[in-house]
């Protein structure tokens, strides 16, 4: 497979893009005011999306589908215990089972009664974190329960305040890339490639809750280029600082003037 680059624009809009439990479930925020999610939010919800699409993956949330309750306990009941495989034999299955493993990687690192594990395996796929154009404007919306969660009269709790935060807007951009030196390591080809591009597009279908309501926040577009070679055709650098993307007032809210660029194909998909 050639080498693939990537760069994608989220469109929020009152909601929570990606709260931080460090500050009470605020969105993230950098020190220039400038909204973020975290890379690890945007493999989550790849993740979720390609299991939507029936792929095996290693790193689910619980209640998982497959019933295991810990990554220890889905690595040693579908790959075995690690102590009794060779390294290379592990990392085969474990890259051959799960489409996550073989396109981020993955750490497998615990203990057991039989002796523990500790095998790192890279990854071809890689992905910024999310970062918007401009400041964006935090609120605090006060919340106020005027129900009774408890029978004894003493502790009733009538109401009940509590806080939610959104932002007004924000434009989210990330960019990142597919090697195949690496994917050929994992197995990594052309049709995990195209998964995890589709996974991209529809990263927030499905994904709706109290503080991301239906249609409050989409994958706007994503620009998928594909290198000429294995190797790569333009330095990655070059297309992330090519594009310009400028803040507008109305939604989306931003506009996006693309260069062409000698040995890359451009395919623009847009919602």
């Amino acid at each position: 497979m050639n080498k693939i680059n990537f760069m994608g624009f989220i469109v929020a809009e009152r909601c929570n893009p990606n709260g931080d439990p460090v500050t009470d479930n605020m969105p993230r925020t950098r020190f220039d005011g400038r909204g973020e999610i975290s890379s690890v939010a945007l493999k989550r919800k790849i993740r979720d999306r390609l299991q939507d699409a029936g792929y095996d993956i290693f790193v689910q949330p619980l209640p998982s589908k497959d019933g295991c309750k810990s990554l220890q306990e889905r690595a040693e009941t579908f790959i075995g215990k690690a102590s009794k495989i060779r390294e290379e034999d592990f990392i085969r299955r474990a890259c051959d089972k799960w489409i996550d493993v073989r396109a981020f990687g993955q750490v497998f690192a615990y203990t057991s009664k039989d002796g523990g594990v500790s095998i790192s395996i890279k990854g071809p796929v890689s992905i910024t974190q999310a970062a918007s154009l401009e400041p964006v404007i935090v609120e605090a919306l006060n919340i106020t329960r005027v129900v009774n969660t408890n029978a004894d009269a003493k502790k009733r709790s009538e109401r009940f305040g509590a806080r939610k935060w959104i932002i007004d807007h924000g434009v989210y951009q990330f960019f990142g890339g597919i090697y195949p030196s690496l994917a050929r390591a994992t197995g990594f080809d052309q049709q995990d490639a195209l998964a995890i591009r589709d996974a991209m597009i529809n990263m927030f279908n499905g994904d709706a809750s109290n503080y991301r309501p239906d249609g409050a926040i989409v994958m706007h577009r994503l620009l998928w280029w594909e290198h000429a070679g294995a190797d790569g055709t333009v330095n990655p650098a070059k297309i992330l600082h090519g594009v310009t993307a400028t803040p507008t007032e109305t939604w989306p809210y931003y506009t996006v003037t693309v260069p062409e660029f000698a040995g890359l194909t451009l395919t623009d998909y847009e919602i």
